[in-house]
Formats: C-alpha cells, structure tokens, sequence
C-alpha cells in the first residue's frame, strides 16, 4: 500500500496556473478555480439481472473568478472577443492548459488539446472591491499529463 502526499508535494493556491493555447497566454489574476474531470456512466442491464458500466465521452467543466481588467476584450489569444467570436455559429475551441506546481518545483500539466470553449462569462461588479469574472468552460477532451 502506498501513501499519497507529503508537505513538498503540497501544491500552493499561486502555483495554480490556467494558459490558453500556450504556456505564454495567462490570466494573471485568477482567484480561484474549479476543474472538474468528469464523463457520464451509461448502465447496460443484461436478462440475468447483471449490468455492465461503459465510460462516455469526456464532460470535464473548469469554472473560475478572474480580476476584471480593460485589456481582457482585446488580448489576441486570450482575450474574451477572441473566445467569443462564433464562426458558423459555435464558439471556437481551444487548448488550455493546467498547470499545477509544488513545493518542490516539480509540475504537473494538464493540456486539454483543441477541446475547450467558452459556456458563460458572468462581469458583476460588488458593492465594493474590483469587478469579476466569473468564466465557465466546457472541455470535451481528455487532458494529456505531463
């Protein structure tokens, strides 16, 4: 039996990285984020009264609050025009990576390939403090670990 976790393995909240497209293209100010892995389960009963599971196509989300800033429209990679901008009515899909860094220095990394698009992005000012978005991505692939 082997153990899982050791305090050079704890990943700090700041090394927590999202990039699109490439490792160059980073929302600076990401609050938090929630990236969920996920596929749906179909059930298959057989007349013995058995069943038999089969995995689905990936339905992996990852939901976020980024710090509002006056630039996030125009960036030309990762950018909200850029991610929004529907061709043949469908927003584009693109890579994003994930990038998560322990004590240590030592990186694991998500690349989800030509598998995310935009669902929602939510602008809310509070009564005071900064203006947020609040971003949700479908990912419709498998990611590559690295």
């Amino acid at each position: 039996m082997g153990n899982v976790g050791s305090e050079a393995t704890k990943v700090n909240a700041s090394k927590y990285e999202i990039f699109v497209a490439s490792v160059a293209s980073e929302w600076l100010f990401l609050q938090d984020a929630n990236l969920i892995l996920s596929h749906p389960e179909v059930i298959e009963p057989y007349t013995n009264s058995s069943v038999s599971a089969y995995s689905g196509n990936p339905r992996n989300r990852l939901t976020g609050t980024i710090l509002y800033t006056s630039d996030m429209w125009a960036a030309s990679v990762i950018g909200w025009t850029a991610l929004t901008t529907r061709t043949n009515g469908e927003f584009p899909l693109f890579t994003l990576i994930v990038r998560e860094t322990d004590k240590s220095g030592t990186a694991n990394t998500l690349t989800f390939t030509n598998g995310t698009k935009v669902e929602s992005l939510s602008i809310a000012k509070s009564a005071e403090g900064a203006v947020k978005v609040s971003i949700n991505f479908v990912i419709t692939v498998d990611p590559v670990v690295s």
